[in-house]
């Protein structure tokens, strides 16, 4: 999750959109919903 954050907020945001979607089945909900918050992923 952290990684994935740290992606977007360097500006990487469609790396970091690659990163969530290949982790999100591994994701904890709370987590995902975090990424989504901050990062504008649907």
């Amino acid at each position: 999750m952290y990684a994935i954050l740290a992606m977007g907020f360097q500006g990487n945001l469609s790396m970091a959109q690659t990163y969530y979607t290949a982790a999100k089945p591994y994701l904890a909900l709370e987590h995902a919903e975090v990424i989504k918050k901050y990062l504008h992923i649907k």
